[in-house]
């Protein structure tokens, strides 16, 4: 087994973070009794996305699962270590973590805000990998859907890495991909 230790990122990657988003974004309309449009939406979402990059470069602090996320990881449990990486509030993502049902799967959680640094950093990865037993850069594959956070935090840390692309964007250059997915179910033949 060439990886037998997962990371995985949680949001876009295993919990649908943008069908949630729309549902807290029409959830805040109607309680502050505004109207929800689609054009307030996308205004919210460019301004949520500018944010995030923010987040990612360090520069500001911050449940749906995907289909086939949950038999993903029931599958790979069997016979990995899984992991959460996550780059959040550790009162939101570890609330909406234990309620999941992916929590049996995972060993751990390692939250942003709890470690003091968020990926790409490479000391949010050298945490990581001083906090689980056997995991070293040669038998651990980073798992994510950002080419900023969870790519880039890999190749920053020389752990291989598995770009999960849904929407099949191309490839940037400069930045090592390992492995690249369009769906869940692929990352199973990988491992």
């Amino acid at each position: 087994m060439k990886y037998p230790y997962l990371l995985f990122d949680a949001d876009n990657t295993l919990f649908d973070f943008d069908a949630a988003e729309k549902n807290a974004h029409r959830q805040v309309c109607g309680k502050h009794r505004l109207a929800f449009t689609e054009e307030g939406y996308a205004l919210y979402r460019r301004c949520n996305a500018q944010l995030w990059q923010d987040f990612d470069r360090g520069l500001c602090s911050k449940e749906f699962l995907l289909p086939g996320a949950e038999a993903l990881c029931r599958r790979l449990a069997a016979g990995h270590e899984l992991y959460l990486v996550t780059n959040a509030v550790e009162s939101v993502q570890r609330a909406r973590f234990e309620r999941s049902a992916i929590r049996p799967y995972f060993r751990d959680v390692f939250i942003s805000e709890a470690i003091g640094c968020g990926k790409p950093s490479p000391a949010y990865f050298a945490y990581v990998l001083r906090a689980v037993p056997g995991l070293t850069a040669e038998n651990g594959l980073v798992i994510g859907d950002s080419l900023t956070s969870d790519i880039q935090g890999a190749n920053n840390a020389g752990l291989a890495c598995c770009w999960f692309n849904p929407k099949g964007l191309p490839r940037p250059d400069g930045l090592r991909i390992d492995y690249e997915v369009r769906t869940l179910e692929e990352i199973a033949d990988l491992v």
